[in-house]
């Protein structure tokens, strides 16, 4: 998970793009909150070598994405949102990091 604020004075949008999600400065910042968490490394390890030895599972990846998707625009997220200040382009973005055309899965999900 990663955000983009505007308190990031390092960050150029012009030079990088909007989404070079790696030049955040909280680019997976939920990494830091459970690396320590030892069951979480087991499934994150678990689930990598799934995906890495399964072209099944890399063929589900946009089914894995589109359900995040899902969750990232439910009312519930929109909900705790509202309690923010958002910049007039906010938006929610679930994409395949691996993907260069970076298509927005919550803009083909339902709504």
């Amino acid at each position: 998970m990663s955000f983009l604020t505007t308190n990031e004075p390092n960050f150029d949008e012009e030079e990088y793009g909007k989404y070079s999600v790696a030049d955040w400065k909280l680019y997976s910042f939920n990494y830091e909150i459970l690396k320590d968490w030892e069951e979480s490394k087991n499934i994150f390890f678990e689930m990598r070598q799934l995906w890495e030895d399964s072209q099944e599972f890399r063929d589900m990846s946009g089914e894995l994405y589109t359900a995040c998707a899902q969750v990232a625009i439910s009312n519930d997220i929109k909900k705790v949102l509202s309690k923010y200040q958002l910049a007039v382009d906010f938006e929610i973005t679930v994409f395949d990091p691996d993907d260069h055309e970076k298509v927005n899965y919550c803009k083909s999900v339902n709504k």
